[in-house]
């Protein structure tokens, strides 16, 4: 607000000019309060920024861009004197009118020039995609990103050193075929890539859709940075990494309570009756169960701990199912998708089985890849829809090695997975 009287101050304009000075103030106000309302926009703002980052006023993050590059040439003395303070970039505009070394039209066009440079950014299919993405794995600041744009000699170029930059991301991380612990310490590491592989379908699917002359609107589908950035994401195992053996009632029924999302009606009832007969019946119920759920030991555990079997899931879900069977998890993602949150069942005090009720979720995001994943999308044959297979594994990995190829063509350390 200070900055803005200091923008409207009639001693800024030409005093020759009187009749036109109100007008031009309530065009400067109107465009101001315009780009404020546009950053305002959580899904264009947290394109741009980190989650947390929340000024006043969001047109100050303009404001300090051109104090930060020192836009207008103030010298060594005039910079020390404006300090470093919150009140730096007031500080920063006070000392430029105050010298008069510009006037008021080149400063307000250097602010209209980088709010232009950020929509036309937000406006494009793949610079939206690819600084949002770059700016989530905080491989370089805003800045950074306005220098490359300003140095670039067209748009195509400035893609292209985003590319750059992308793929320096991507070389970082472990090939596609590594090895992660078995504990799970270690597999954020993949997180970048999965993160790529989601940005980089949607601009795929964009880009098909708007070679169909009957998408040629310009409208695209966009990853919504600012729910990735607003909630928590976890790189989560498709196929459970743990395995019960089932050999007592304590495991019986974790078995069973995980079975139950992916059961039909008839299952669930019988059970539900499981928790609540004696110990003969339990193990006859289980048997029964059991032979609708046949157990898929083809899966080692070094090879669920591979990018082939993990995706990205925002950790209130994540943690919220647990180790839920491959079905199960599916159930609780469409539910999600569909704006609901499907409770685990529970046992009560009495060990009985207790089934809440679907409540309406708070974000229905779920990333594209991860929707694949669940409705089996990369699968080439369609087989159980209880498990998470090597077949359907493959096919993942093919995909995202694929994503990647597509971008970086001198990538030759992300080879399929041959074992």
């Amino acid at each position: 607000e200070l900055i803005k009287a200091l923008f409207l101050n009639s001693s800024n304009f030409d005093k020759n000019e009187v009749n036109h000075l109100k007008l031009r103030q309530q065009e400067m106000a109107s465009e101001w309060d315009n780009i404020e309302y546009t950053l305002q926009n959580d899904e264009f703002w947290l394109f741009l920024n980190e989650k947390g980052y929340n000024p006043q006023t969001r047109i100050d993050l303009i404001f300090k861009l051109i104090c930060d590059q020192n836009k207008f040439g103030l010298d060594e003395k005039q910079l020390k004197e404006i300090g470093d303070d919150e009140y730096r970039t007031f500080r920063y505009f006070y000392e430029l009118f105050k010298g008069k070394k510009k006037n008021i039209d080149a400063c307000w066009k250097c602010v209209k020039d980088y709010f232009r440079i950020f929509s036309e950014w937000y406006n494009d299919l793949e610079i939206y995609h690819y600084v949002g993405f770059l700016i989530a794995c905080k491989e370089g600041s805003l800045e950074t990103f306005v220098k490359l744009w300003e140095g670039a000699s067209d748009k195509k170029s400035f893609e292209g050193k985003l590319k750059d930059r992308i793929q320096n991301i991507i070389e970082k991380c472990p090939p596609l075929d590594a090895q992660y612990k078995e504990d799970g310490s270690d597999k954020r590491k993949c997180k970048p890539i999965l993160l790529f592989h989601n940005i980089q379908t949607v601009i795929n699917q964009n880009a098909n859709n708007l070679k169909n002359d009957k998408y040629q609107m310009g409208v695209f589908y966009k990853f919504p940075f600012h729910l990735f950035k607003l909630e928590e994401w976890d790189v989560e195992h498709i196929n459970s990494n743990t395995t019960n053996p089932e050999n007592d009632v304590g495991t019986q029924k974790e078995w069973l309570l995980n079975v139950y999302l992916g059961a039909d009606s008839g299952t669930q009832e019988s059970i539900k009756k499981y928790f609540e007969v004696d110990e003969d019946e339990k193990r006859k119920i289980f048997e029964s169960v059991k032979k609708m759920f046949p157990e898929k030991n083809d899966w080692s555990r070094k090879e669920k701990n591979r990018i082939w079997n993990y995706t990205l899931l925002d950790s209130g879900t994540n943690r919220g199912y647990g180790n839920a069977i491959f079905s199960g998890k599916r159930r609780v993602i469409i539910g999600k998708d569909k704006g609901k949150l499907i409770p685990i069942p529970e046992f009560d005090g009495n060990g009985k089985i207790q089934i809440g009720e679907e409540k309406n979720a708070k974000s229905s995001f779920v990333p594209l890849c991860t929707k694949h994943v669940f409705m089996k999308y990369y699968s080439t044959t369609m087989n159980d829809p209880n498990y998470w297979t090597k077949n359907d594994a493959e096919g993942y990995l093919k995909n995202i090695e694929d994503c990647i190829k597509k971008l970086l063509e001198r990538i030759n350390k992300f080879s399929k997975v041959t074992e």
